[in-house]
């Protein structure tokens, strides 16, 4: 390189992504990451692409004073950097700890992470600098990088042997409030969800039915689509194991591991939990039984082909131990270290011979693909993998996060990276698997027969009603209990007492003392900084929750601000202000704090209540979309001339059976 002024050899310090962390402010998106401060006072970020040039890493940064190049080992995983400059104020002031944190955020997520330039007009880059477009105010090799910020999140995709429950919505819903959260944070999201309709289990169902296997999903799996929309999910695509798309994709990788030679043929015995479509040793069994579902196993022994699991222990437990943030919670990361990779893995049993009804292995007849590679591949292949049309794939793999309950986390945790792995394909960022909706203190189960139907609560309480018991009554990732007690507790208090009264209240005293719109002239007093400063500081609040998943702590977050903007009513008394003539600034200025208030709590609420915000909304006069935004919520005093419309009460109070 050219006017080179150092170089380094270093080794790698993962401790330093803690560092990297630090940088990322309150304000700035997420995937942008501010370094350090230079010494002309602004910030900058930097830009940059990946590409794997035998077996090593090279990262080049580009920006308007210098370029900066960073080879990292993909063995011994050193570096070495070079740069060169036109200015001599970049490196000088950044500091070599950026450096470290660059690398180990190269290292820990190969997939890379879009910088994007803060405070500086311009970035530059060689021509042929991918995804980049000429920028027509520049000469030269000066070139504008177009910004893409995308979030791709999965729920599982869900088994149909019968009838969905409420179990399934919690996943579902959660899943669905994430994606909406990013939306309004300004992310281009893909949200999928779908069905797993091959196996052992729906063959024997269907033939229990005197039906086809393919009539006997379409059924079940119609009930799931109603499902969803009586919740109001807004899922981008909707995968059917069955459909030509995914299956001409499975075979393609099922081909590929076997080319690699991660796949060969041999014969199998072990036993087999036809409801779960999983295989256990004699060693794993508790009581001679299924350790996930309690219920009876077979002996099975067929020709069949195996994945060469094993061969991949070492990179998946240096992988999981390297990375917390790869399984959470915590307490899923230690179950699989300690009770599956430490113990060491097996080679996986990948097709069966035993049964018809799933994907053929197209070079040898006979054979299905073993359900969970079939299962697990739908991620990419609703993306259009190995298909004509593959742009999605491009566009948004790997998936930010794979949400599921925690039954399902060994699959996804063990089994899928190692096939991806052998695909030489990126990691999704993130496996997060949360605990069960417990009903008479068991996992509700259709063979149990405590299934709760999503649509009948939805039809008697209301969907917003639904959504906002799953997410608030039980911490995302632990275990819960649901009943019709607790459900109607929350919507009477949460819903009806304090959100539907503070709305109805607030829009009826603007309507009964103004006619629905305030008058510019109001007088500030005492009670309204201490709500304005609870209400500029719910948003950022709420936001650091949501990031983390935490749904139901994001939402007592921003009850907190219910509550205190019903605090706020008692302590200034409008109907007593109204009786002075006088105090009508003062008044104004109240029911202004209410409805702004009101308001910011409608934006918070969207992801979790969309239908609720859209109504607050409505009554507030407040439907413009410079009203609505996530960013609008931090910032007091957005709500301008406005005229209330009184509605129907958001949640009538639910008189329960004695």
């Amino acid at each position: 390189m050219r006017n080179t002024k150092n170089y380094y050899n270093l080794p790698y310090n993962p401790n330093l992504r803690d560092r990297a962390r630090e940088l990322r402010k309150a304000g700035i998106l997420s995937e942008v990451l501010i370094w350090e401060q230079l010494r002309n006072g602004k910030f900058k970020g930097l830009d940059f692409d990946r590409q794997k040039i035998i077996g090593n890493y090279i990262v080049d940064f580009f920006c308007a004073e210098c370029r900066v190049v960073i080879e990292i080992d993909g063995n011994s995983h050193n570096y070495k950097v070079e740069y060169d400059y036109e200015r001599d104020i970049f490196l000088d002031g950044l500091g070599l700890i950026v450096i470290h944190i660059l690398a180990g955020d190269v290292l820990n997520r190969l997939d890379g992470v879009m910088m994007m330039l803060q405070n500086h007009p311009s970035l530059r880059a060689p021509l042929n600098h991918p995804g980049a477009t000429r920028h027509p105010s520049k000469e030269g090799n000066i070139l504008q990088k177009e910004h893409h910020m995308k979030y791709y999140i999965t729920t599982p995709i869900y088994f149909p042997s019968g009838q969905p429950h409420i179990g399934h919505s919690y996943t579902t819903v959660a899943a669905d409030t994430m994606a909406r959260y990013k939306r309004m944070r300004g992310y281009d999201v893909y949200f999928l969800t779908g069905s797993d309709e091959h196996g052992q289990k729906i063959e024997r169902n269907a033939a229990a039915n005197n039906v086809t296997p393919q009539e006997y999903v379409d059924e079940i799996v119609a009930m799931f689509q109603n499902v969803w929309r009586a919740l109001d999910i807004t899922n981008d695509d909707f995968i059917r194991t069955t459909q030509p798309r995914h299956i001409a994709a499975v075979q393609k990788i099922f081909k590929k591991l076997y080319d690699k030679g991660d796949i060969y043929k041999s014969e199998y015995e072990g036993w087999y939990c036809t409801p779960c479509e999983s295989f256990w040793t004699k060693l794993q069994l508790q009581n001679g039984k299924c350790p996930d579902c309690g219920r009876e196993v077979e002996l099975t022994r067929e020709e069949s082909y195996f994945f060469r699991l094993s061969k991949y222990t070492e990179q998946l437990t240096e992988l999981i131990e390297n990375n917390p943030d790869f399984i959470v919670p915590q307490s899923r990361r230690n179950e699989m270290l300690n009770n599956f990779l430490k113990v060491g893995l097996e080679d996986l049993c990948v097709s069966r011979t035993s049964f018809k009804w799933g994907v053929p292995v197209d070079f040898d007849d006979g054979h299905i693909v073993y359900v969970w590679v079939d299962a697990l591949s739908n991620y990419i292949t609703a993306l259009g993998y190995m298909s004509e049309d593959d742009e999605k794939f491009k566009k948004y793999w790997p998936a930010d996060v794979h949400l599921m309950a925690k039954e399902i986390v060994r699959f996804h945790t063990i089994i899928w990276p190692a096939i991806l792995l052998s695909l030489e394909l990126p990691l999704p960022k993130q496996i997060f698997g949360h605990g069960w909706l417990l009903f008479d203190g068991g996992k509700m189960s259709k063979s149990v027969g405590n299934v709760i139907d999503p649509i009948i609560l939805v039809e008697k309480y209301g969907v917003d009603a639904i959504r906002y018991f799953l997410m608030r009554d039980v911490p995302f990732g632990a275990d819960g209990h649901f009943s019709n007690d607790a459900l109607i507790g929350r919507i009477n208090s949460d819903l009806a007492n304090d959100l539907g009264n503070l709305v109805s209240r607030s829009v009826a005293m603007i309507d009964k003392y103004f006619g629905g719109t305030l008058p510019n002239e109001r007088t500030e007093g005492e009670f309204d900084n201490e709500l304005i400063t609870l209400a500029r500081e719910t948003a950022p609040a709420a936001e650091e929750l949501i990031e983390k998943f935490q749904f139901s702590a994001a939402l007592t977050a921003i009850w907190r601000l219910v509550s205190r903007t019903n605090k706020y009513i008692d302590e200034t008394a409008p109907w007593t202000l109204a009786k002075d003539p006088a105090a009508a600034p003062r008044l104004a200025s109240v029911l202004y704090n209410l409805a702004e208030s009101i308001r910011v709590t409608a934006v918070l609420i969207s992801p979790f209540m969309p239908s609720t915000a859209k109504e607050i909304f409505k009554q507030l006069g407040a439907e413009d979309e410079a009203l609505t935004s996530w960013d609008s919520a931090k910032t007091w005093g957005t709500l301008s001339k406005f005229t209330v419309q009184k509605g129907a009460p958001l949640f009538p109070r639910i008189e329960q059976e004695k």
